[in-house]
């Protein structure tokens, strides 16, 4: 008997995923990400195969082992600096740290930019919306550009279409469109990430840092992630990179990727722990152990 090649374990492994989320809709937000990586496009699978917003809204369950862990790492690791996090991004994922990204001078749209027209985004009444309603979810390339108004030959048009007020920053119909594409991302991370403010309800985990010589506790939290790193750069603020965290998952179509990324700074926020999924330092569990021998005979 032959032995299947890959692209037909691939093949046959995408059907399998895409037969379980038809009959498992509480898990599509979690395969996700693992079909994008197989090719499957992400704007198709959330049409056909809609994300409850019950499961959008917490994607992975904080287990105790989990809930422990993070005690461990808020009771004993200082914030890693920014030097320490991208030497792991690099050599660890392989996630290089790309040339800074230049911003674009000059108006809104320019000559060669991609567009799709978004009519319900509508509502500058100043500026006619005939066009915007006629050309409603098409995709087009931007021909000529002043101050205010824009060409766009649309797909599959043979002449140009003006969309008056396009260059206004808020109130238009029009947005920048990018196709959507398949993410190539790292192995699978853990982390660890304080950003400051109030952590979101969807990745919080609260924990009591047991201090080690007093009877006081202090209460603390973090935000915990799962997820793959993408790309990595330098900004105004430093170095920083971007990943498609578990925890947010939700389908968002006007996204690049149809999903929303997160971008962490380790110099703005704080990156308590980051790691290769199920790969904990060995010595943790030990570690927390005696910490909580010792706050519990501070407290006796």
């Amino acid at each position: 008997m032959s032995k299947k090649t890959a692209a037909e374990t691939k093949k046959a492994l995408t059907l399998k995923l895409l037969r379980l989320a038809a009959k498992h809709p509480e898990k599509r937000a979690e395969m996700l990400p693992v079909l994008v990586k197989l090719g499957v496009d992400a704007n198709k699978f959330a049409t056909k195969f809609p994300i409850p917003k019950e499961a959008s809204a917490s994607k992975v369950a904080v287990t105790k082992d989990t809930e422990d862990f993070v005690r461990w790492v808020l009771s004993t690791q200082a914030p890693m600096s920014a030097n320490e996090v991208e030497t792991f991004v690099s050599r660890t994922l392989g996630i290089k740290t790309s040339a800074p990204v230049k911003k674009r001078s000059g108006p809104r749209f320019q000559r060669g930019d991609s567009v799709i027209i978004k009519a319900s985004k509508h509502s500058a009444a100043k500026f006619d919306r005939s066009n915007y309603d006629r050309f409603d979810g098409k995709v087009g390339t931007v021909t000529e550009a002043d101050a205010t108004d824009v060409m766009v030959r649309m797909e599959g048009q043979s002449v140009d279409v003006r969309f008056p007020g396009a260059q206004s920053q808020r109130g238009v119909g029009i947005y920048k469109y990018t196709k959507p594409y398949t993410v190539t991302g790292s192995a699978k991370i853990e982390m660890i990430y304080n950003a400051g403010g109030k952590p979101t309800p969807d990745a919080q985990v609260v924990v009591e840092a047991y201090m080690a010589r007093t009877k006081r506790t202090e209460k603390r939290a973090a935000n915990y992630y799962t997820g793959h790193v993408v790309f990595a750069s330098e900004g105004g603020n430093g170095y920083y990179f971007r990943g498609f965290p578990q925890q947010r998952m939700e389908v968002d179509p006007n996204s690049e990727a149809g999903f929303q990324a997160r971008t962490f700074n380790p110099s703005l926020g704080k990156v308590l722990y980051i790691g290769i999924f199920n790969s904990r330092p060995a010595k943790w569990k030990g570690e927390l152990e005696k910490l909580d021998e010792l706050a519990a005979g501070a407290a006796g």
